[in-house]
């Protein structure tokens, strides 16, 4: 039973309704109770004032007359009291007679006002008996007007029943708005629910449509954001797999088949076996820049790259780079050519870091350069408005340019523009994913400006 959310939050809303108006109804059944009692007794008293003050003036023969006058009156049974404190007037009902005798024995003299009730065995209710002392006349010494309570008890009965047919139409109210409540509440979890557990099962197309702006709503939000997150980290670990593997068997064949024709005599002259073993030394080196680079990417996903930041000068930093680079500069036909601010000297950052970084950008830039052509290296205090105090570094090349279509993908991992391996080289397509995620870990960031025909030109910004 109430296994179900939405059960259990109809009966908890109902319950709670139901309680609140049961308490209020209890509280608002006493107080009418003591105020109907409290006013009765007031009434009663008023009466029993104002029959007195005429008694003051009243003679034995009239005494009948005001007895008959104030019970129509007031509608209740009055009795007068002689100075004897015997009873005046038409002989009163038996059960009546008694309970005047009690009265008249639990009160204090009747020379005072007096309110008290008693229960009348032989009527089988209770009575409310009401003195007020009578002053001035020799022959009556009190008034006593004597009430059943059956009436106000009636009045009080029949309001208890209207209280409680009130909280029984109040719970079916509460539970039926409280059903409608919970259902529109609970109809856009129910929607989560079942995309998560379609999600679960492999299907990652599912989409909560909400306009709602509340919690609900924007929990339907963050649940379309997590399916797309995991959407996205699906089809980027399957491309990753995809890519991995193709880059890869490519290297793989080529070694397999060169080392073949090594091994079967395939390649009998000299240079057969030296361009065989050439194929076999670039391809190795192929799959080791690979591996490194698929390390690299691995250590920067689980955080570990252990930055160590120090002071580095900036323009003896790129002459060392430039060092390095000779030799490919030099089989490439392109010069690299290094313009340093004279402003920028010392930066602190992680030189290693910076390197594979400045490094990945110039390589890029070599590629898809022509022969005799020049790659420029340029410093400058120029920064981001949302990154003040960065040291600019721009890489640019002279080369064919990136199509605009391919611009945002570029640092993606294995996007290579166009699908194609273009320019010089036979890149994987993680230079510039490293590229960028390196420079993020350095707390900086990097852009691109290209178009076709007129070269390329990567933006790095480091904090200074």
């Amino acid at each position: 039973m109430f296994k179900t959310l939405r059960s259990r939050l109809t009966v908890s809303i109902a319950a709670a309704v139901f309680i609140s108006l049961a308490l209020t109804s209890l509280v608002f059944y006493s107080f009418l109770s003591f105020y109907a009692r409290r006013d009765a007794e007031r009434k009663l008293r008023r009466q029993a004032d104002e029959i007195a003050n005429q008694a003051q003036e009243v003679n034995k023969p009239e005494l009948y007359r005001l007895i008959s006058t104030a019970e129509q009156l007031t509608g209740v049974r009055v009795f007068l009291v002689d100075q004897n404190e015997r009873l005046i007037g038409p002989p009163p009902a038996p059960q009546m007679r008694m309970g005047i005798r009690r009265f008249k024995r639990q009160t204090v003299p009747l020379d005072k006002p007096r309110i008290t009730e008693q229960y009348l065995p032989a009527v089988g209710s209770d009575v409310l008996l009401v003195s007020s002392p009578v002053e001035g006349n020799p022959m009556i010494k009190a008034v006593v007007l004597a009430a059943p309570l059956e009436d106000l008890s009636r009045a009080k009965l029949s309001f208890f029943y209207l209280l409680i047919l009130s909280a029984a139409l109040s719970f079916i109210i509460a539970a039926v708005i409280a059903l409608l409540l919970s259902g529109s509440i609970l109809k856009p979890i129910h929607k989560v629910t079942q995309a998560a557990d379609k999600a679960a099962g492999g299907d990652l197309k599912q989409v909560v449509v909400t306009e709602s702006q509340d919690e609900i709503g924007r929990l339907a939000r963050s649940f379309n954001y997590m399916i797309e997150r995991v959407r996205r980290s699906y089809e980027a670990q399957r491309d990753f797999t995809s890519n991995v593997s193709h880059e890869f068997r490519t290297p793989l064949t080529s070694i397999e088949g060169y080392s073949e024709a090594l091994l079967s005599g395939v390649a009998k002259s000299k240079e057969d076996t030296e361009k065989s073993l050439k194929v076999i030394n670039e391809e190795s080196k192929r799959l080791k820049r690979l591996t490194e680079s698929l390390l690299t990417l691995s250590r920067i996903d689980a955080d570990a790259l252990n930055l160590e930041l120090t002071d580095i000068d900036l323009p003896v930093f790129l002459e060392r780079i430039k060092e390095k680079l000779r030799l490919q500069l030099e089989d490439a036909d392109v010069d690299l050519k290094i313009d340093s601010d004279p402003g920028i000297h010392s930066i602190k950052t992680d030189p290693d870091r910076l390197e594979q970084v400045i490094i990945n950008l110039v390589d890029n830039a070599v590629r898809h350069s022509a022969a005799g052509s020049s790659v420029n290296v340029r410093t400058g205090k120029d920064s981001p408005a949302n990154m003040p105090n960065r040291a600019m570094i721009m890489v640019s090349d002279k080369g064919p340019g990136i199509p605009e279509q391919d611009t945002p993908r570029i640092f993606d991992r294995f996007y290579r523009v166009g699908k194609e391996a273009k320019g010089k080289g036979t890149g994987a397509g993680l230079g510039l994913a490293i590229a960028r995620e390196m420079v993020e870990a350095l707390g900086g960031s990097i852009d691109v400006a290209s178009a076709p025909g007129k070269g390329t030109t990567f933006t790095v910004y480091i904090p200074s």
